[in-house]
């Protein structure tokens, strides 16, 4: 006869799982990452008065950038409705448009924005 068979003790300890290691690493390599990525954005670009400049030229650039891209698509959207018309001549260049489309020789300025 076999003896007694009693449940598992409450407090007696299990083996840990080891791919519960595993992603206890990983988790914490992650933290360890994004903490250092953190750290270098803020000492890098934040406190270097060098790269803030850069990076608000950067700024200033990407606002040029968007502003000159929705004036051309109003002035695409003017031209079209230009050629349905059928009235004048196509500008085949910048300089062929009205001066109050040029405001700056880089820049598109739409006049129903001023």
């Amino acid at each position: 006869m076999e003896g007694p068979v009693y449940p598992p003790s409450p407090t007696a300890k299990r083996p840990t799982n080891p791919w519960v290691w595993v992603a206890v690493g990983c988790l914490a390599a992650i933290v360890v990452l994004a903490v250092g990525a953190g750290l270098c954005f803020y000492f890098g670009f934040i406190r270097n008065p060098e790269a803030q400049k850069t990076w608000s030229a950067m700024m200033q650039e990407a606002e040029h950038v968007g502003k000159s891209q929705a004036n051309l698509k109003a002035l695409g959207e003017a031209m079209q409705r230009f050629a349905q018309k059928n009235e004048g001549e196509y500008p085949e260049k910048l300089s062929d448009l009205k001066e109050e489309y040029l405001t700056d020789p880089d820049v598109l300025i739409n006049p129903s924005t001023k």
